[in-house]
């Protein structure tokens, strides 16, 4: 803490054992380190009191503001210029310290997707999975849930709150996974170029390696660039991946030819093959897939 918020007082060297970090005050902790990221001065101190007495046992503070008198100067403080800029800082190192494997998976309704996916990567790895993120504070709060031993991180983004994630694109993602813009695409038809804009600005900020999976199927997508990064996968033959079904049977067609695999009950066709060409990125063997599937 004290290479990254060098600027400090009260007991910040006795080697405290942070367990988790947060930004809600409401909540019970254990042995939390809070960031107040209300904007008001006046809302910070009340933050900062709660979570005091919810069981926070250090907290960074903007120097700008006086600290309040009931904080006993033992209490470690690390102060910066901005708590919501240092919340940043503190994700990016944790991240950048645990090194995942780092899978965004963005659309309306790809809880199933992540799911089948997550469950067939724990086979072989050690996965940590986020709920669905709506918000910054929320996204860079949930990178500091993940346990240092964490292999392949999965962040769920609800595509309706994609645009208002400006931190999502410096995050080093190594697979961007869009399965489907739901109502977006639907209904808020003027959104449609603002999404597409927004979806090829994260696609174009994958590391190195990494990959881009899409619903091929979407106009969203229409006109999009299907260069080596991007993966297109869907019923429309023009999909790098086309894919048909009959009954519980997958067929997945692509240049280096044709496989059938098993569709799971509770799981549909695209579903079942983002997660396969998932694993296929991780290089599992086909075997594994196919076991996994007809379990």
């Amino acid at each position: 803490m004290t290479d990254i918020f060098p600027d400090t007082r009260g007991a910040v060297k006795d080697n405290l054992p942070i367990k988790e970090v947060t930004i809600n005050s409401k909540e019970s902790t254990n042995k939390a380190l809070f960031i107040p990221v209300e904007r008001s001065q006046a809302g910070k101190e009340e933050a900062l009191e709660e979570a005091f007495y919810n069981g926070a046992i250090a907290a960074i503070w903007e120097k700008e503001y006086p600290l309040p008198r009931f904080i006993p100067t033992d209490f470690p403080i690390y102060y910066v210029p901005n708590t919501r800029e240092a919340l940043h800082d503190l994700a990016i190192h944790f991240l950048n310290l645990v090194r995942p494997i780092t899978i965004v998976f963005v659309g309306k309704d790809d809880l199933k997707t992540k799911e089948l996916t997550v469950s067939l990567l724990n086979e072989t790895y050690r996965v940590h999975s986020t709920s669905r993120i709506t918000g910054n504070d929320e996204l860079l709060t949930n990178i500091l849930t993940m346990p240092k031993a964490t292999e392949v991180f999965c962040l769920d983004v609800a595509v309706d709150y994609l645009l208002e994630l400006s931190s999502l694109s410096k995050l080093g993602i190594d697979l961007v996974v869009m399965t489907d813009f739901g109502q977006i695409e639907n209904n808020y038809h003027s959104a449609v170029n603002e999404f597409a804009q927004t979806s090829v600005e994260l696609l174009s900020n994958i590391k190195q390696n990494g990959k881009g999976i899409i619903d091929g199927d979407l106009v969203v997508f229409n006109g999009l660039n299907y260069n080596d990064i991007i993966v297109s996968i869907g019923f429309d033959p023009v999909n790098r991946i086309h894919i048909e079904c009959d009954l519980n049977k997958l067929l997945m067609r692509e240049s280096s030819g044709v496989k059938q695999y098993k569709i799971p009950e509770g799981y549909g066709p695209k579903q079942v093959a983002f997660a396969i060409k998932i694993a296929n990125h991780f290089q599992l063997e086909e075997d594994q897939i196919y076991n996994f599937l007809y379990r």
